[in-house]
Order: structure tokens, then sequence, then C-alpha cells
């Protein structure tokens, strides 16, 4: 039997996988591991908040529609960097990975943050992560259910109008007035001890594996989940 101790040496998951998605390219890419409502493509990502049809408002209001979380998915993945082909229905397509390029990560990811920092109430962010599959670059954003919500977004470039944003299969639109009620009831429902535990990242981690060594040192033994760390 696997003790607390196997699971942390599994951490960050293995080569496949990648340190903050947790999930094999495979299975993201071809949706057999999330489904398609909770995974969304776009090709590339356009930092201009002044028109509709670049992705910097797509990409945003799916990040609250994640955030949201109205169907209790726990949230939802973007992947930048991917070209998907909409009238293809084969079960057997797979996205097409046209990538990014490497020098416009950094950017990318600053431009992300700092659009959701300023169009996204109360504060949210996604986990920005860049990985490489098959030779190419692309930004995978993992936007999880948020604890603070319910969230909304500025509608887009005209006016200061918000709106909360939810996921209906797999599209992104606007709540309507009985589904944004039903956001606001869900908000301080669930008491913080009863709520679900993210998955806590690298530096949660590191913490924990210092805390090992600190009462190894000092001769004590340590209980994570109810199991005995030697």
């Amino acid at each position: 039997m696997a003790t607390a101790k196997d699971e942390l040496e599994k951490f960050p998951y293995q080569t496949e996988t990648t340190s903050s998605i947790r999930l094999p390219f495979e299975e993201l890419f071809g949706c057999s591991a999330v489904e398609k409502q909770r995974i969304e493509f776009k090709e590339s990502w356009h930092n201009d908040k002044k028109h509709n049809r670049g992705t910097y408002w797509q990409v945003l209001h799916t990040i609250t529609a994640f955030a949201n979380d109205y169907y209790n998915e726990n949230g939802g993945y973007i992947v930048i960097g991917v070209k998907e082909d909409r009238d293809n229905n084969s079960s057997n397509w797979k996205p097409e990975v046209c990538g990014v390029e490497k020098k416009q990560l950094d950017a990318m990811q600053q431009q992300i943050y700092g659009a959701c920092q300023g169009n996204i109430r109360p504060p949210y962010s996604p986990v920005l992560s860049p990985e490489v599959y098959n030779d190419k670059h692309v930004l995978v954003l993992w936007a999880q259910a948020g604890d603070d919500g319910p969230y909304e977004c500025r509608e887009g470039p005209k006016g200061d109008e918000f709106k909360f944003y939810i996921r209906k299969g797999p599209c992104t639109c606007a709540a309507k007035t009985q589904e944004g009620q039903t956001l606001l009831m869900r908000k301080n429902k669930t008491p913080f001890d009863d709520r679900m535990a993210r998955y806590p990242g690298i530096l949660y981690v590191n913490i924990v594996k210092e805390s090992i060594i600190k009462h190894r040192n000092y001769g004590k033994p340590l209980i994570i989940q109810g199991n005995l760390v030697s």
C-alpha cells in the first residue's frame, strides 16, 4: 500500500505530464481524459482588447466561465497554439497543434495575467503553464473552479458592463438572469472547511518535504492524511 511519502515523491507527475496541469498531452489534446465542454482551443492569443473578434475577450470570458463552474465540473482548460476544426465531427478527430513562438510565451503570460486582473472580479487568475508538444510550444491555461465567486467579466471593449459567464457544452455564454441568480445563491454557501481541496502545486509540495526533513531532524514522526511518514 502506497504511503504519503510515496505519493509525495511522485510530484511533479511523470515525464509525460506537466508540472502544472497534471494531464498527459495525448489525453488533454485528444479529449479522452477531459470532457469536451471542459477544454477550449485557441490558435493564437491577440492582446487587443479594442475589438470583439480577437481572442482577448473570448479567452477572458471562458476563464470566467470555468471559474464559475456552473455545472460543478471543476473548471477547465484553454490551450493556446492549437487549431480546432469545428466542422470535423469524427470521433477520431484530434486538434492540430500549430504552436506559438517561444519568444512570445513570457509576454503572453504577462498579458493574460494583466487582462484577468483588469477585467475579472473578484480577482481571479488561472494557472499558466508553457508546454512543449511535438516540438511545438503551446500555452495551457488551467482555470479551476474558484471559491471566491461568482465571477463576472467585462463584456467587451465598449462600456464598463460586467456579466456572469458560464459554460454550456463546448460554448461560453453570458449567464441568463436565473443562471446568474443561481451563481449568487451559491456564494458563501459552502463552509471553508468543506470546500474542495484544489491541487496545491509545487510550492506546497516543497513545504511538505521541508517539514518531513525538519521532523526527521528532531526525531519526531510526521503524519499526513492518516499515514505515518518515517
